[in-house]
């Protein structure tokens, strides 16, 4: 299946995300393909594989670290999760409470030594407002592409699937969700591999669904850029996906190529 770009006017994305046919199923055969796969794992520790290594087919090279540039989504996703629940009645507030609780956790232990939470603490008032002001931004940026959606939910956390008997899990971004859509929301500009990318969080949905639901289509939303990338969700797109993830997983040294 092809992927469709489209540039972003008013009204572009609620337009992309409307109900088109039945969704399709994931195999059980295609979980169980992973695992021979990566069921013989050489990572010496859990690696994560998701979008961004497939696109660079390759794991990070440097060690993850908090910014303002990485912690942003995080926020603001939890903040627009209280918004659009009910929950607080203006982003401020939501942003506010998400701060809160996760200053709350580091206070109380609950926090991780190298946890988002943990990481704020040790900011002082200036730097934490400019994360907070970098979380807005974001939210902001999301409510403007959300405008004219009748019906989404901004997910608390991206997927996980741990691949059985491996030290391999996959990540699928979902920062939008509507009944059968996936929207995700990237900086900067789509690269020549987006597509390959938004195959793996097709796939991650698919993966992670209680019944194995794909979704109807994947949407890559470059705000800076202008620009969207729509993907048909189909089960020979997740499973193009699954070679992404096993190529990726062999460039980073995780696993074997094949015979």
């Amino acid at each position: 299946m092809s992927v469709d770009l489209v540039y972003l006017e008013p009204g572009a994305v609620a337009s992309l995300v409307l109900p088109e046919g039945d969704p399709e199923i994931v195999p059980p055969t295609l979980p169980a393909a992973l695992a021979r796969r990566l069921g013989d794992s050489r990572a010496d520790r859990r690696q994560t594989l998701g979008a961004w290594s497939v696109e660079r087919r390759t794991a990070p090279a440097n060690p993850f670290s908090w910014s303002a540039a990485t912690a942003r989504r995080a926020l603001g996703r939890g903040a627009l999760g209280r918004l659009v629940s009910g929950e607080d009645a203006t982003l401020g507030a939501a942003l506010a409470h998400v701060l809160e609780h996760r200053l709350d956790r580091a206070a109380t232990g609950y926090a991780s030594v190298g946890s988002l939470g943990a990481w704020l603490a040790r900011l002082d008032a200036p730097g934490r407002a400019t994360v907070m002001s970098a979380a807005r931004a974001w939210a902001v940026s999301v409510l403007e592409l959300t405008h004219q959606m009748s019906s989404w939910s901004a997910p608390e956390a991206d997927a996980y699937y741990a691949i059985d008997r491996s030290r391999v899990t996959l990540r699928g971004r979902r920062d939008i969700v509507t009944a059968r859509s996936l929207i995700c929301v990237r900086a900067g500009r789509p690269s020549a591999s987006a597509g390959a990318g938004l195959r793996v969080d097709l796939l991650v949905a698919g993966l992670t669904h209680p019944a194995g639901v794909l979704p109807t289509q994947v949407v890559g939303v470059w705000p800076d850029a202008g620009l969207a990338l729509r993907l048909r969700g189909s089960l020979a797109d997740a499973r193009r996906g699954a070679r992404y993830v096993l190529a990726a997983a062999v460039a980073a040294g995780v696993a074997a190529a094949a015979a």
